[in-house]
């Protein structure tokens, strides 16, 4: 996509200071990710915390219930919280700072 815009620069289609820079761009993503990560871990934190039951359940039982909700995983998440054996107590244990950390 940038060399299709600097090509239009060369053709004066736009000007070089209309594209933005890459940097831009990237800063842009990183901002976005990081604010879905922590809208997405406050959501997880508050469902799990507000269930009791959630305690008890066993990996797939805990699977089972985040696919209940709109938490945005996909099956790769899934499939690493069933490698790890992640349970809802463990799951539990997690902070919002964990949740949004840099992997």
């Amino acid at each position: 996509m940038l060399e299709s815009l600097k090509s239009k620069v060369e053709e004066g289609e736009l000007d070089y200071d209309e594209i933005l820079k890459l940097q831009t761009i990237q800063g842009w993503i990183f901002r976005y990710s990081t604010q879905h990560r922590q809208k997405m871990a406050e959501k997880s934190v508050d469902m799990l915390g507000a269930t009791k039951d959630v305690e008890r359940f066993s990996t797939e039982q805990l699977i089972n219930f985040l696919r209940t909700k709109n938490l945005y995983l996909n099956n790769n998440d899934y499939g690493k919280i069933r490698d790890e054996r992640v349970t809802s107590f463990d799951f539990l244990q997690l902070t919002r700072e964990i949740l949004c950390a840099e992997p």
